[in-house]
């Protein structure tokens, strides 16, 4: 797969096989990606892993929307999912990176990865599709990318809403009006 380009520069990166869609300016749209891996060259503890996704791009940005697959040894996520990308244009983030990369070692250079990292936080904000739990689940986020509300029909078949706090707890379910203790989503 080609190297991203945005604002007519192309970036080096190591990208998965796909196919890149471009728009009628020449950057980077969006695409498809696919891929497997068994043995030594799945994550450490997989059997083998696989994944495809397709995704549309905010313009001059990175992925807005997306139908992704991913599995671990069984162990799935499928479905749709929205993210909240900044209006910078991701060529900035880029070549931000590649000074802060040139910098040495210390104190200063993390503290600019740092800053960068913020300002181009990408969180998701909707995920519609089957957990790893094999849950059918639909998850709303909030815009620092907390999960705040779950809508579940769990793997033998109950429904369930949840309302989380910032912190991912479950502060209210229904059926019922139980407080209960949750996890916080991933």
């Amino acid at each position: 797969m080609p190297d991203p380009t945005v604002g007519g520069k192309t970036f080096k990166t190591e990208r998965p096989p796909g196919m890149i869609f471009y728009n009628g300016i020449g950057d980077e749209c969006g695409g498809l990606v696919f891929g497997a891996a068994t043995g030594e060259n799945a994550r450490a503890g997989d059997k083998f892993g696989a994944y495809g996704g397709f995704s549309l791009d905010q313009y001059k940005q990175s992925q807005a929307i997306g139908l992704i697959y991913n599995d671990h040894s069984g162990s799935r996520e499928v479905g749709l999912k929205v993210w909240d990308r900044p209006e910078t244009s991701q060529s900035e983030f880029i070549e931000k990176n590649d000074v802060i990369s040139k910098m040495p070692e210390g104190p200063e250079k993390q503290a600019a990865r740092k800053s960068l990292r913020e300002s181009g936080f990408s969180p998701t904000r909707i995920f519609v599709g089957k957990s790893k739990e094999r849950e059918a689940k639909v998850t709303l986020y909030d815009a620092k990318g907390n999960a705040r509300i779950n809508m579940i029909v769990d793997a033998a078949g109950a429904p369930r809403l949840d309302f989380l706090d910032e912190g991912g707890k479950v502060t209210f379910s229904m059926p019922g009006n139980s407080k209960t203790s949750g996890q916080k989503d991933k």
